[in-house]
């Protein structure tokens, strides 16, 4: 054996501690160097997932819903004070107008010649005032120097005053004869969307005929038949929840009717205060406003999805990021399911691209045409 490894070797024998204490301190650094450059990289970031997104929406389907018909809070009517042919149409439906806007023009010749034996009837009138006038002043004249009595005086001032009087109803009635003719030129009562027309070019119409509907657009009330059984749970000022079209809103009860109508229902009027529903339009009421069923909603089929173990659940859209929300199913109701969740209506969620997502996966919502 080699001189110097037969001394190593007598060493360790008499000092096997302090050999195997720096034995596992290179060992531990070895294996240190091995997991930090032969260890696993760290995760990657996720990607930016794009998908559809739709609101959830209340569920209005619950037994204490009923059917009403939106109604403008001021319906407009523009009719035709002249009767007469139309001869021109200013205005189509669907057309927006303000107040004092030329919607159609009615013959007005009839009016131009009332106008004009009105005028003739002043000129008259103004020619027999101020020939009266002059003999009332001559016969003051004449009364001073004695060659009138004053009865005949007193004569003369009074046909003076009635050639006033005819001349002041002959210019009233030449202002009522262009107030007329100004009625053959009908005008919108005030701002508002064209709702319907029966004046037609050249149709002859009658007077106070309604030639057009004007939907002012402010504001808006929905009427619905309450069942009786429903009344008592009916208060001024409360909320309740509607939809039209598929589009949601709130509105708030203003009054309901006392009395009963055919079919055992009550009149209720309700005052939109979120949404727009166009006038005419048939909404569904939801009138129970209570928390109890504020946790079923409707959601699209294409955002459920399903887990590991079965269950069901949404991705709900927080920020930006993708939340799983755990659903139960209650019914299918073509494209959409009522379930139960705890979301609120309005709450953004996916509707298409779940399938491709992890929970709290970064996400961002793609607009149509994008």
């Amino acid at each position: 054996m080699h001189p110097r490894l037969k001394q190593t070797v007598t060493h360790m024998k008499r000092h096997p501690a302090v050999y195997l204490a720096g034995g596992a301190a290179l060992l531990s650094v070895a294996g240190l160097a091995s997991a930090v450059f032969a260890g696993d990289p760290p995760a990657a970031p996720q990607p930016t997932a794009y998908v559809v997104a739709e609101p959830v929406r209340p569920d209005l389907s619950s037994g204490n819903g009923v059917t009403g018909i939106v109604q403008s809070v001021t319906p407009l009517q523009a009719s035709a004070v002249n009767g007469g042919r139309i001869l021109a149409v200013k205005a189509q439906i669907g057309d927006r107008v303000e107040a004092g806007q030329v919607l159609a023009v009615i013959d007005g010749r009839a009016a131009a010649l009332r106008i004009r034996q009105a005028d003739s009837e002043v000129r008259r009138a103004e020619a027999l005032a101020a020939e009266r006038a002059t003999a009332a002043k001559r016969a003051d004249t004449l009364v001073a120097t004695g060659a009138l009595s004053e009865a005949e005086r007193d004569a003369a001032r009074a046909e003076a005053r009635s050639a006033e009087n005819t001349l002041a109803a002959a210019r009233a009635a030449a202002a009522l004869a262009r107030t007329e003719a100004d009625f053959n030129v009908v005008r919108a009562p005030g701002a508002g969307l064209i709702a319907s027309r029966t004046a037609e070019l050249g149709g002859v119409v009658a007077p106070g005929q309604m030639l057009f509907a004007i939907e002012s657009r402010v504001g808006g009330m929905i009427l619905a038949a309450v069942p009786v059984k429903l009344a008592p749970s009916i208060r001024p000022g409360m909320q309740v929840r509607y939809e039209a079209d598929g589009v949601t809103g709130t509105a708030r009860v203003v009054g309901m009717s006392p009395r009963i109508e055919g079919g055992g229902v009550a009149p209720v009027r309700l005052a939109v205060e979120q949404g727009s529903p166009s006038p005419g339009a048939i909404v569904r009421v939801q009138l129970n406003g209570s928390d109890a069923d504020a946790r079923i909603v409707r959601v699209p089929i294409g955002a459920l999805q399903t887990d590991a173990r079965g269950g069901r659940f949404v991705y709900r859209i927080d920020g930006k990021r993708a939340t799983p929300v755990p659903v139960s199913i209650q019914a299918l109701n073509g494209a959409d399911a009522r379930v139960s969740a705890p979301l609120r209506p309005g709450t953004p969620i996916v509707a298409a691209g779940g399938a491709f997502l992890r929970p709290g996966q970064p996400v961002q919502i793609a607009k149509p045409g994008a």
